[in-house]
């Protein structure tokens, strides 16, 4: 490696942007952006568990892939509710899940957000050992 690989290139424009912590989950997906939690979830195998989880997941993934832009990319929290609900029925089943989800989907609105803690034990999926 080069140290020429981290200058900025004169041929290509830059813009740093002055944001608060709890906003930075948003603002990187308006922009095209997946913050590391999606791209942690979305790398996940295919789930084994029960068939109810099995089919809430697929439900949530349809809708992550179908729902309109606008929808999708609002969460203000790492990762995303949706990715949120997923990690949560792995972890603790369907029926466990649902309340936490629920919880979530209540506290995801613009004057709240940054990262989130997932799971009961308080532990959040990207640090867990349990997901490595």
């Amino acid at each position: 490696m080069t140290a020429n690989m981290f200058r900025p290139r004169p041929d290509r424009a830059s813009i740093a942007f002055d944001i608060d912590e709890k906003d930075r989950p948003s603002a990187m997906r308006q922009l095209g952006v997946q913050p590391a939690g999606d791209a942690y979830v979305d790398g996940l195998a295919p789930f084994e568990g029960a068939i109810g989880s099995r089919i809430a997941i697929g439900l949530i993934r349809a809708y992550r892939h179908c729902a309109p832009l606008v929808v999708r990319n609002r969460c203000v929290f790492e990762p995303s509710c949706s990715r949120y609900a997923e990690l949560a029925i792995r972890d603790y089943g369907l029926v466990r899940a649902l309340p936490l989800c629920l919880s979530r989907l209540r506290r995801c609105r613009a004057d709240n957000g940054g990262m989130d803690l997932t799971g009961l034990e308080g532990t959040h999926a990207i640090c867990c050992e349990k997901h490595r």
